[in-house]
């Protein structure tokens, strides 16, 4: 996963965004598809989309999702 180079860039504590290598999306979401379990808690990842920045990722689907 070293060439993958995943990165946790922003977490609320239900949802998240993850960066990773230009090139790599589709070896991420799948990796993170076969995780279940951190430390004693269980967790569900579902990838929602991809962006070219993070920027575009925090307005379109973090910001639009904390509103009512």
């Amino acid at each position: 996963m070293g060439e993958i180079k995943p990165f946790v860039v922003y977490f609320d504590g239900e949802w998240g965004i993850v960066r990773c290598v230009r090139g790599q999306e589709m070896r991420l979401r799948s990796i993170i598809a076969l995780v279940n379990v951190i430390g004693n808690v269980r967790v569900h990842f579902l990838s929602v989309a991809t962006t070219g920045t993070i920027s575009s990722a925090m307005k379109k689907y973090i910001h639009k999702s904390s509103k009512p």
